[in-house]
């Protein structure tokens, strides 16, 4: 009977606790709610508000286009809502831009976007009205209001009427490494009557190079050993079909494919 009464007592005691250890359980979850409430608000608030717009645009990686017509290209601005920018609809719009081979856009919180482009490389230059047009890697050709005042970072091309042959002097162009492309000054399409592929090379050490077109890529890579055995003070023309075959591996390619053709 009595151990009776102290449970009863005991349980007594205890109901109060319960009662407020279940209140302040009750308590916490609500401050957790109200708190993830308010924060979702205050979130909501702030995307809706120009706090949460764009603040800053940095351009990378662009070297003729300027940063300007970049980013006016993107349709970015301090007006733009940073949540809002989607990286693949502002990526496409910057290559519409005919300069820019791709463009990879980066966004870093709160409010700050990084875009960074890779241009076509220029392989020629041709003359028009006192500017040189860029000609690129692409095959395109800017317009004549993208002209420029130098063409010193690619060779000029000179009596290119003929739109075929053009086109496969670019292509010849692109394969052509950047260190001998770079010591060519001009390139005049200079046909014979039995020979329309035939071009002239205006070196910048002062050589001429006679070759054709659908097989530059290729000879030329000898250039820099043909002139180093020629030496300093040799100056004149380099015709490259009397060097072909003295100048292995460079001709030994095409001896092989002339002798597979003979054949056929």
């Amino acid at each position: 009977m009595n151990m009776d009464k102290r449970k009863v007592v005991n349980l007594e005691d205890r109901l109060p606790k319960l009662k407020e250890q279940r209140k302040s359980r009750a308590n916490r979850r609500l401050i957790i709610y109200m708190s993830v409430f308010f924060i979702l608000i205050l979130f909501i608030l702030y995307t809706q508000s120009s706090l949460s717009n764009v603040a800053k645009i940095n351009v990378e990686g662009n070297e003729y286009t300027s940063k300007k017509e970049i980013i006016k290209a993107s349709d970015l601005s301090t007006h733009t809502s940073f949540f809002s920018v989607d990286s693949d609809d502002v990526s496409k719009k910057i290559k519409e831009n005919t300069q820019i081979k791709s463009a990879s856009i980066e966004k870093a919180f709160p409010n700050k976007i990084n875009i960074h482009v890779k241009e076509y490389d220029r392989v020629a230059y041709v003359a028009d009205d006192g500017k040189f047009i860029p000609i690129l890697e692409n095959g395109e050709i800017l317009k004549s209001n993208q002209g420029e005042d130098t063409h010193g970072d690619a060779p000029l091309l000179v009596g290119w009427n003929n739109g075929e042959r053009l086109e496969e002097m670019i292509k010849e162009l692109i394969k052509i490494p950047d260190s001998i492309a770079h010591s060519i000054s001009e390139i005049e399409y200079t046909p014979t009557d039995v020979n329309k592929m035939f071009i002239t090379l205006y070196m910048n050490d002062g050589f001429e190079v006679t070759a054709n077109i659908e097989d530059l890529s290729k000879k030329i890579l000898a250039y820099p050993q043909i002139v180093s055995e020629l030496g300093p003070e040799a100056a004149g023309v380099i015709d490259f079909e009397v060097y072909d075959g003295l100048y292995d591996p460079y001709f030994k390619d095409d001896k092989k494919e002339d002798e597979a053709e003979e054949a056929q």
